[in-house]
Formats: C-alpha cells, sequence, structure tokens
C-alpha cells in the first residue's frame, strides 16, 4: 500500500513540477500576490479563479481601479530579503538604544547633577548611535524602493542626505558644552546644533511616511499605524525635544532633593513630560521597524524551509525511482531461448 502511495506521489510531483508561479501576479479580484503558488490553483485570499495580472498593471474591485500591493519586504533575491533583515534589526537597536540613553542622561542628571561627564558619556554614545545609524540606512532605503515607486527616489535621498546631520549635531553639541568662550557658550554654535538636529528630524519624519506606505503595501496594519502616528507627532516631539529639554538639567540640579529645591518641581513639568512624550513616540518607531524586521525574518525563514523541504523531497524522490529501477531487471535473452521461441512459432504454423 504505501509503495503505490509512494508510486503516486512521484507522478504527482512529474506532473507539477515547473508549475508555479515565478514572477509576481497578482489576483484580479482582491490584489493577492499568487507568486509562488502553483499554477491553476484558485485564489488563497479570495478563492476566485486565478486570473492574475502583471505587476505595474491595475485591478478592478467594487467597481473601483487601483494598484496591486506589492510586499516589497519579501520578494525580490535571497540578497535583498538579508539586506532588509540585517537593516532593520540595526536600525531598531539605534532607535531602542537612543530612548535608553536619554532616560539614562535623566537618571544621572536626577541622582548627581548635570556635570561634565554625564554630558560626555551621553554625546559619546549618541554619536556612536548616529554613526550606527548611517550605517543602517543603506539597507532600509535600497534602491529598489525607488525603482518599485518613481515617486519615492527623491524622497529616498533626502533621507540619505540629512541622517549625517545627527552626527554633526552630536559633535556641536560636545564643542558647545567643552570649548566655551568666555562669555558662555557661543550663540552660533547653539543655533546650528538646534537647527541641524531639527533638520535631520524632518528626515525621520520623511522615513516614518516611506514606511509607513512600504507597510500598508505589505498588509502590516500595527506597523502602518505606528509609523502613522510617529509621523504626525514627532514634529511634535522633536521641537519639543530641542526647545524645551535644553534647559531641562539646570531644573534638575536646582533640585537635589532639597525642601526648596521642590518649587522647581513646577517648572520640571514640562521638561518632564516633553522627555516621556518623546520616548513614547520614539517607541512607536522602533516597534514599527521591528515588525517589519519580523515580517523579513519570517519570509527569509518560508524560503529556507521550502527550498529544504523540496530538497528531501527531490532526494527521497531519486532514492525511490534507484529503488524502484533496481527491483525491476530486464529479462536476460539467450540463444537457447531465442531457439526455443521459434520451434513454438513454427510448430503453430504447422498445426495450422
Amino acid at each position: 500500500m504505501s509503495r503505490f502511495f509512494s508510486e503516486k506521489y512521484l507522478k504527482y510531483q512529474r506532473r507539477s513540477e515547473g508549475q508555479t508561479i515565478e514572477e509576481d501576479l497578482f489576483c484580479k479580484s482582491c490584489g493577492y500576490n499568487l507568486r509562488g503558488l502553483p499554477q491553476g490553483r484558485r485564489c488563497p485570499e479570495c478563492g476566485e479563479d486565478p486570473q492574475a495580472v502583471e505587476a505595474g498593471e491595475y485591478i478592478t474591485e467594487g467597481g473601483v481601479r487601483r494598484r496591486p500591493l506589492v510586499d516589497i519586504i519579501t520578494i525580490g533575491s535571497d540578497t535583498d530579503r538579508a539586506r532588509w533583515r540585517k537593516g532593520l534589526a540595526i536600525a531598531t537597536f539605534c532607535v531602542f538604544a537612543t530612548i535608553a540613553a536619554r532616560l539614562g542622561f535623566f537618571v544621572s542628571a536626577l541622582v548627581g547633577g548635570p556635570t561634565n561627564y554625564h554630558y560626555g558619556v551621553y554625546l559619546s554614545v549618541g554619536f556612536a548611535i548616529s554613526i550606527t545609524w548611517l550605517f543602517s540606512l543603506p539597507f532600509i532605503l535600497p534602491s529598489r524602493l525607488g525603482r518599485q515607486w518613481p515617486w519615492m527616489k527623491p524622497l529616498r535621498w533626502y533621507v540619505l542626505g540629512t541622517q549625517w546631520l545627527f552626527a554633526a549635531g552630536y559633535l556641536l553639541w560636545f564643542y558647545e558644552i567643552f570649548f566655551p568662550g568666555p562669555l558662555g557658550p557661543s550663540i552660533p554654535i547653539m543655533i546650528a546644533q538646534r537647527a541641524v538636529r531639527v533638520v535631520a528630524g524632518t528626515g525621520i519624519i520623511v522615513l516614518c511616511g516611506i514606511f509607513r506606505y512600504v507597510s500598508e503595501e505589505a498588509e502590516l496594519e500595527k506597523a502602518d499605524g505606528r509609523f502613522n502616528f510617529a509621523m504626525w507627532f514627532l514634529p511634535i516631539a522633536t521641537v519639543i525635544a530641542v526647545v524645551i529639554l535644553a534647559t531641562f538639567p539646570s531644573y534638575i540640579a536646582t533640585l537635589k532633593f532639597r525642601p526648596e529645591g521642590l518649587l522647581h518641581v513646577i517648572f520640571m513639568m514640562p521638561s518632564v513630560g516633553a522627555l516621556l512624550f518623546w520616548c513614547f513616540v520614539l517607541w512607536q518607531f522602533a516597534q514599527g521597524l521591528r515588525e517589519m524586521q519580523q515580517r523579513a525574518s519570517w519570509s527569509h525563514r518560508l524560503v529556507v524551509t521550502s527550498r529544504s523541504r523540496e530538497a528531501r523531497i527531490a532526494d527521497k524522490r531519486g532514492e525511490m525511482e534507484r529503488e524502484l529501477e533496481e527491483k525491476v531487471r530486464p529479462t536476460p535473452e539467450i540463444k537457447e531461448d531465442l531457439a526455443l521461441e521459434e520451434n513454438k512459432g513454427r510448430s503453430r504454423r504447422e498445426i495450422r
């Protein structure tokens, strides 16, 4: 019985080889990407007949003509998916590290007051994070985005051209703290330090818009909502963090757990609220990046598992075919057997 089913399975495999959809094809009914599915099967999303359109064309749904969805995170080569996974993992780490560094600076200022040591550690960590963030950008903003959606190309270049300003801002801040003039910090340096951070923050806002669109195309509803929230509220949080939080350490320094210092709590509350709000917005942004990274990792595992399964099936099929070839042996033909068959044929003709 098992041999019967094994032979049937082998026949099915031979018949279905080469029948999978190897290109991006979209169901005309719902726009689902049918890539990797067997040809002739119904759409797994809506159950309709497998009528598909090529990538870039439009589909009609409920009388409305729209473009089919494209999950750019999962399509492409193994190298493309690996770059997404690596870049999103690094970017997620950078955002979480930024939140941790800012909160750490808050705790250090609350306990011992902001000294040059605290500033030096915070600025050094921030500069290292900004350099790491720059390293992740080519991975999370590949040129395929511009080829898939041409309108996204200038936005991509704007993000790539502004994010180095984070590192410049930390360097200016370092110069402002450790190399003040005879009358205190230089006003032009202070203005330049805040200006470059604001411009870099606008790049993050544009990046949120790009990732919101990518998440919408990939049908990542939670990530779409998180990027949408960050895109709208990050400008407010960035301005508050740059303008109001600049005076935050001085409020903490005057507190020092003294009774008379508690009067400054009233003045300190806006800065504390600004800090928590800024961290919350960045937390949403980081969670969106993490969900995109999980989608890229899932796609990678799916491809690896499918290839491993296909390899095991091919090995099993080859083993079973070799086993069948060994069991079915050709009948040996010798001269005596041929002579006997010839005599039998002659005898039949004589009887007739």
